[in-house]
């Protein structure tokens, strides 16, 4: 037996999908909703995804972000910035101009500041950039090294610079006034990785000031030769934002100017609180214009610089439909129960609600791409009225997973993938395809996860349904039938080593309260249960065989 662990589907996760809305139409604030009509939420900005939808980004320079690969990567004008982490898109750089006014930014040997007992190494290093541009920089005997920083009018200042690999004493990043004044220091750890090293002040003088590493007693150093790589020097006014390349003067870069096409997303003119939330997991509420179906979002006023997310207040995230419980039903919100009914999953999102009994449709093919946020070895899509599912895997924009199976005619059928590769960065592309162009394609979950091996299920498993239809008998003995919806059910006996008990137990456990896809056997589409189980025993038999007992009780199907 084997089961699925599920992993939550997001509408981060949800990339691309042919699935089209057709029981309801957007809420919006100025639309009257007649009693019993259908309406639904908005779907939101999401720029975890890796590209822009709808939405549309001018910038009149260059600019930096670090990409999937980690390394630090510059596109040109106009050109969207998705910053990554750890390989995984975490949302899009929209930052203020900016101006980097530490001329030479990597080019170390041609600082104009102050030096002593120091060796610059020129270009000896691999950059973040993935270049061999970064400095090795030698503070020998507590010396130091510095470059001069133009004069700027008094407020916050913000040093940064990319630092790796301090070997032997100490050493700090120090900004001092023309006058001699220290002004800040950091005295930075070793680190064997490329880390950007960030020093915040704020200043009152106008006078000129250097920037540089010092490495002597009292400074942050500690008076011994200290060796370290050096690369992407940045001192700017106002926030902290990302690197700016300067050869011998300062260079800026200019804001990123972001509209947002609410149109698209079924607003309709007017004022709004847009709700920005972003890749720290903070968030900020801005009053926002819709006009012409475009807003342009503040870049000066966000508190951040990634934006994960973009959505209104005033209208719940679009996955659910709800259906209007009263006649003139005009600007109220769809979380208003007085006026409101939350009845069904959106079509697009029929396949993730954690139930077999709301089905996503479509005539002729079905077809869904996910991003995992984690990977991913398993897949299943059930209650399936089609002729066939394909699954494919790309990574970085390589196949590497393509493979089509059949239901054989069974319907609903239930199909699993499992042993799929998982690269980072990894799309899934589902395609649910009918007989026909013409023909109805169903479906009642779409799910993917991780699978467990709960050992080898013995002979004489126990399936059957459970029928929730409704029959009663009057005084002249007619029966009336209500027909509802059935749940399959599964009793099976698995044999485990003993050495793996503790593990399946607690895994058993760790699935409890959400629903999983359990196999009793590949190739018997009764015996795949969509559900919970309800009883878990493990009977220590011998010392190294041990037998599990499980009693599974599947979600209530459509059908």
């Amino acid at each position: 037996m084997k089961v699925i662990a599920p992993r939550a589907i997001t509408n981060a996760m949800l990339f691309a999908s042919s699935l089209a809305e057709t029981d309801s139409t957007p809420w919006k604030p100025g639309t009257s909703f007649a009693k019993g009509a259908r309406a639904r939420g908005l779907i939101s900005f999401d720029f975890t995804i890796g590209t822009l939808v709808d939405a549309t980004l001018t910038r009149a320079s260059s600019g930096t972000y670090t990409a999937f690969n980690g390394v630090l990567t510059t596109v040109g004008v106009d050109q969207a910035r998705f910053e990554c982490v750890n390989g995984v898109c975490v949302g899009l750089l929209v930052e203020p101009q900016a101006t980097n006014l530490f001329a030479r930014s990597s080019d170390l040997p041609n600082w104009t500041g102050l030096k002593l007992n120091s060796v610059v190494t020129a270009d000896s290093k691999t950059s973040p950039a993935g270049d061999v541009t970064a400095d090795t920089l030698q503070l020998q005997n507590g010396g130091y090294y510095y470059n001069n920083i133009p004069s700027t009018a008094p407020g916050p200042l913000f040093a940064t610079g990319y630092v790796r690999g301090l070997a032997g004493g100490t050493a700090a990043l120090r900004l001092y006034s023309a006058a001699g004044t220290e002004m800040g220091a950091y005295t930075f750890p070793a680190s064997a990785q490329w880390a950007r090293t960030t020093l915040s002040v704020a200043f009152t003088n106008t006078a000129g000031r250097v920037l540089g590493f010092d490495g002597r007693t009292g400074t942050g150093g500690n008076g011994v030769t200290s060796t370290f790589d050096v690369w992407g020097m940045q001192i700017e006014t106002g926030r902290q934002t990302s690197y700016i390349p300067t050869t011998t003067a300062a260079t800026t870069r200019a804001a990123d100017v972001l509209t947002l096409n609410w149109a698209a997303k079924g607003v309709g003119d007017g004022a709004y609180t847009a709700r920005y939330t972003f890749a720290d997991g903070t968030t900020q509420n801005l009053p926002t214009k819709v006009d012409g179906g475009k807003a342009v979002v503040p870049t000066d006023s966000l508190n951040g610089t990634i934006i994960a997310q973009v959505r209104l207040v005033e209208v719940p995230d679009g996955t659910r439909i709800y259906e209007s419980l009263q006649a003139d039903n005009l600007a109220h919100s769809l979380t208003d129960g007085t006026w409101w009914l939350d009845i069904a999953p959106t079509n697009r999102w029929a396949l993730f609600d954690g139930a077999i009994g709301s089905l996503a449709k479509a005539n002729g093919q079905i077809s869904v791409t996910l991003r995992p946020d984690i990977p991913v070895d398993s897949l299943a899509v059930l209650e399936l009225t089609a002729a066939s599912v394909r699954v494919q895997i790309t990574a970085n924009g390589a196949s590497v997973y393509d493979q089509t199976q059949s239901t054989n005619g069974i319907d609903p059928a239930s199909l699993i993938f499992l042993g799929l590769p998982n690269p980072a960065n990894a799309s899934i592309t589902v395609t649910i395809t009918g007989d026909t162009l013409s023909s109805l394609v169903t479906a009642g979950a779409l799910v993917i996860g991780n699978m467990v091996d709960l050992g080898l299920t013995e002979a004489g498993a126990s399936i059957g349904i459970t029928d929730f239809s409704k029959r009663s008998t009057d005084d002249f003995g007619v029966t009336t039938v209500v027909e509802r919806g059935w749940a399959k059910r599964m009793t099976a006996k698995t044999k485990v080593d003993t050495a793996a008990v503790d593990a399946i137990q607690l895994r058993v456990a760790s699935i409890r309260a959400v629903p999983a896809v359990w196999i009793g056997e590949d190739g018997y589409n009764s015996l795949i249960v969509y559900g919970f189980f309800k009883e878990f025993s493990v009977d220590l038999a011998l010392e190294t065989i041990s037998y599990c007992s499980l009693t599974v009780e599947g979600m209530t199907a459509a059908r």
